[in-house]
C-alpha cells in the first residue's frame, strides 16, 4: 500500500518479516514507542522509511 507521497505503508505481517521478528516482538517494539504505528480502519500499519530509521537508532 502507497501514500500519496510515496511512503509504503506495511502491515505488521511484513513489518515483522522485514525486521525478522514475531508479531509479539513487533508489538513489544510499538509498545515501548521504538517503531511508531498507525491506525488506519482498525488496522496496524508501519511506514518502511521509519522503520528502517529505528533500525539505525537501534
Amino acid at each position: 500500500m502507497k501514500t500519496s507521497k510515496n511512503k509504503e505503508l506495511m502491515t505488521r505481517k511484513e513489518a515483522a518479516n522485514m525486521l525478522s521478528v514475531s508479531l509479539t516482538t513487533l508489538r513489544a517494539w510499538t509498545v515501548k514507542k521504538i517503531i511508531k504505528s498507525y491506525k488506519l480502519g482498525g488496522r496496524i500499519y508501519y511506514k518502511r522509511d521509519e522503520i528502517l530509521e529505528s533500525m539505525i537508532i537501534v
